[in-house]
């Protein structure tokens, strides 16, 4: 996914500012990329007001569609917005674990499709994360926001 990503900014570069999911990515937590300009992250932290957006660095260049050029390679074909593959807590690492243990192979490249395969054959292995909020810590900044001089 990040090589499609760099490779779609890099192709179409003078198009766009920013690529990536967005704030309403369909992928599982974790699996998001986003590849932007230096223009546009000094743009957003010289212009951006709010701590929130100074933290999490691109939420002001996804929130602000008429100023920057946005585009959204990855267009996923089913909603996977509900399933954890990040690694910020205990339980995620534990998930993650999990995966390697079952499906790692020194000869092969774990796909999402590999992934999904597993989660239908076993899915108490989603039990183990899935409680725990997507973008916790986005929502933490964003119910303590302040503007920012």
């Amino acid at each position: 996914i990040i090589d499609m990503f760099v490779n779609y900014y890099l192709d179409n570069e003078k198009d766009y500012d920013y690529i990536g999911v967005g704030k309403h990515s369909l992928c599982p937590n974790g699996v998001g990329c986003e590849v932007f300009s230096f223009k546009a992250l000094e743009k957003s932290w010289l212009e951006s007001k709010w701590l929130s957006e100074r933290e999490h660095v691109t939420p002001y260049i996804w929130k602000n569609d008429k100023i920057f050029k946005i585009g959204r390679p990855l267009k996923p074909k089913r909603d996977l917005s509900k399933l954890r593959w990040t690694v910020d807590e205990k339980r995620d690492l534990k998930f993650v674990r999990e995966v390697y243990h079952e499906l790692y192979n020194e000869d092969n490249f774990l796909s999402t499709k590999d992934v999904l395969k597993l989660l239908e054959r076993k899915p108490e292995l989603n039990k183990i994360n899935h409680n725990i909020t997507r973008n916790e810590g986005y929502i933490k900044s964003l119910n303590e926001d302040r503007i920012v001089k």
